[in-house]
């Protein structure tokens, strides 16, 4: 099920105000949504035509405009973004060893647990692509199955 509306908003607004607003409200409340409710200020009788979408099941928020350059930069930017996100659900019990004869090269990144400085022969990376070192992210992982940065599952 979705909730949408379409409606015009003035032209200064920014698109992304918009659609975090929304986001924080689904993350907050459960369906269904009212989005003329929601948002009912910021909506006027001419300006710019925006399209709302509310997916109820998987919560997602999709704001988007006649501007085909906006559109197709969110939907560049959304592609990616689950892509990332949605990388093999690789435990990290299973990252490969690294060849501990090669050199041992500094990442210019520091552990976000410990904060030391991160190197290409003892660092981990998880599915989300943040890096840590493996003696401090596995007993995290253990205790909390996701990354301590942005809790995306592991």
């Amino acid at each position: 099920m979705t909730s949408e509306f379409v409606g015009y908003i003035n032209p200064c607004q920014n698109i992304l105000d918009i659609h975090g607003r929304l986001k924080q409200h689904v993350i907050i409340y459960p369906p269904p949504y009212s989005i003329a409710r929601i948002l009912g200020p910021i909506f006027v009788d001419n300006g710019k035509r925006v399209s709302i979408v509310i997916n109820h099941t998987t919560r997602d928020v999709n704001v988007s405009e006649p501007s085909i350059s906006r559109h197709v930069l969110q939907t560049a930017v959304r592609t990616f973004q689950s892509h990332r996100l949605q990388a093999s659900q690789v435990p990290i019990r299973s990252f490969p060893v690294r060849n501990r004869s090669s050199p041992d090269i500094a990442t210019k990144k520091d552990c976000p647990i410990c904060f030391e400085p991160l190197s290409t022969n003892n660092a981990v990376a998880l599915a989300c692509a943040h890096s840590f070192h493996p003696q401090c992210i596995r007993p995290w992982v253990m205790e909390n199955n996701s990354c301590p940065v942005c809790r995306h599952p592991v």
